[in-house]
């Protein structure tokens, strides 16, 4: 014989689905918002007075020079929100680095990929930034484990990558640990590189970050999709 289930037990049954899908909404829309204000707060134009450390060629009277623009193809970056960033060091003809940043929702956190660019279109994104309508998924490989998970703290949000995960080979290291903390202004950036015996090979040693500041906005027009 089967056991009937109550009235006020079926209401409270659906209440209680009601409410989990109630808070499962809410915080996808959290989480969404906290997408585009990283992304808002990454993109434009900023300066850094290079420090020079152990293990860098970089003067210490020269600046350093980061630019973040918006990857926008409504065809084949629906997946999320993607930026292309630059360093370059004063006034150098060439950047000393490019990649690509891939912003999405992680929970309630915010997930910062990174990934490498094609060589054969370094330059020509170096030089015109309208080369950036061009760009395509193929143009880009994964840096596996290098994945940073950003929480909002406050007025910020900050995350570093997993202990030992990300691989570099860069000046006899085997891994880099890095750390960001972003505001709406001020962009704080800390990698160092380490050896298989845990020796710091690169970076900064007394674990202060290269402090970023804002000097020009760009447009967010068209940033937000309903697919990210």
């Amino acid at each position: 014989m089967k056991k009937r289930v109550s009235l006020p037990a079926m209401r409270r049954a659906t209440w209680i689905q009601a409410g989990v899908i109630l808070i499962s909404a809410v915080s996808t829309a959290i989480a969404q918002e906290d997408v585009f204000k990283v992304a808002s707060w990454l993109v434009g134009s900023f300066e850094s007075r290079a420090r020079g450390e152990a293990g860098s060629a970089v003067s210490p009277s020269k600046r350093e020079f980061m630019v973040a623009r918006v990857v926008q193809d409504p065809v084949v970056f629906t997946d999320a929100l993607y930026l292309y960033v630059e360093h370059r060091i004063d006034d150098a003809a060439i950047p000393s680095r490019q990649r690509v940043f891939r912003l999405k929702k992680s929970g309630r956190r915010v997930r910062l990929e990174v990934f490498r660019i094609d060589p054969q279109i370094l330059a020509p994104l170096a030089s015109d930034p309208q080369m950036l309508t061009q760009l395509s998924p193929g143009d880009l490989s994964k840096e596996a484990g290098c994945d940073i998970l950003l929480e909002a703290q406050g007025d910020a949000y900050a995350g570093a990558s997993d202990p030992r995960s990300c691989k570099s080979d860069w000046q006899g290291s085997v891994y880099v640990n890095t750390s960001i903390r972003i505001t709406k202004d001020l962009i704080v950036t800390l990698e160092r590189g380490y050896d298989e015996n845990g020796v710091q090979t690169f970076g900064p040693t007394d674990g202060r970050g290269y402090e970023f500041r804002r000097v020009a906005p760009d447009s967010l027009i068209n940033l937000i999709s309903p697919s990210v």
